[in-house]
């Protein structure tokens, strides 16, 4: 949200750059022709429905703000939401935008990724396996995965302590069928040594592990070079846990257990990861 703010700071204020610090953007002045003004350049910039809500959700919400702080008067922040609600984009207008992108990956298509990083005997290739283990395994988020620490993993019981969004507490648990995955983590801390700190560790190019946490962009990279290397195109950390959600649905696990276990508090957010396709229908 925060960065939604800052584009739609931007839009409205271009003299100044406002992406590091929306905070301090004059919210309560806004109008509702200011707002109308501000959604319909967001209308022509993003042809996606699902990032136009989330920008209509920013507006909304930080205008409330305002109001509750006693900045912004009640009557123009009616106003000023007004303008966005009555000006929506008309149905179908951006259905073939918000399609999901995303998809499952199949089983033909795991074989080979696995067997590209596996064929890398370095302690890159252990730790990238052990990655990717995690993410289709788990369906963990690529910032959950690179938040685990060695104590989080228990191997007798094949589970993970996740903080996932919001800091919430679950335990994620390997996939029946996710053998490869369990070993593959199991030889990287093996390989990682005993002493405290995260699970997974940047490797240097002479190949020597570095006791730091590494970052979200990292996994996506890791990802992305895997996937290439095995010949598979594009691939998404979020491809991993729409393909555990979607092999769990498949196999007739009830979408509330699936939703626990992807660390989803709705499970109508579950729902919107199945990739099953015409088959399952």
């Amino acid at each position: 949200m925060r960065v939604a703010l800052g584009i739609i700071a931007d839009m409205a204020d271009p003299g100044k750059n406002w992406k590091d610090s929306p905070e301090t953007f004059p919210w309560a002045i806004m109008l509702s022709r200011h707002a109308l003004c501000i959604h319909n350049k967001l209308r022509k910039k993003y042809k996606n429905a699902n990032t136009m809500s989330r920008m209509n959700s920013a507006i909304r919400a930080i205008l409330h703000e305002c109001v509750q702080s006693g900045e912004m008067d009640e009557d123009a922040y009616l106003k000023a939401v007004d303008a966005i609600v009555w000006h929506r984009p008309i149905f179908g207008e951006h259905d073939h935008a918000s399609a999901p992108k995303s998809r499952a990956v199949g089983n033909d298509e795991l074989t080979k990724l696995f067997a590209s990083c596996q064929s890398d005997s370095s302690l890159a290739g252990q730790r990238d396996t052990a990655i990717l283990g995690v993410a289709f395994g788990c369906g963990l988020r690529r910032a959950e995965i690179v938040g685990l620490d060695l104590d989080d993993y228990n191997s007798a019981a094949a589970s993970l302590v996740v903080y996932g969004k919001g800091n919430k507490r679950r335990l994620a648990y390997f996939a029946a069928g996710s053998k490869v995955a369990k070993v593959a983590l199991d030889r990287w801390v093996a390989s990682r040594g005993a002493f405290a700190g995260p699970l997974f560790l940047p490797i240097t190019k002479m190949g020597r592990a570095v006791n730091r946490r590494m970052t979200a962009q990292a996994i996506y990279l890791i990802l992305k070079e895997r996937a290439a290397k095995a010949g598979l195109g594009d691939l998404s950390p979020h491809d991993c846990r729409r393909t555990f959600i979607s092999d769990l649905l498949d196999a007739g696990v009830d979408i509330s257990t699936v939703a626990a276990l992807a660390g989803h508090s709705q499970v109508q957010t579950t729902a919107k990861y199945d990739r099953r396709g015409e088959a399952a229908k």
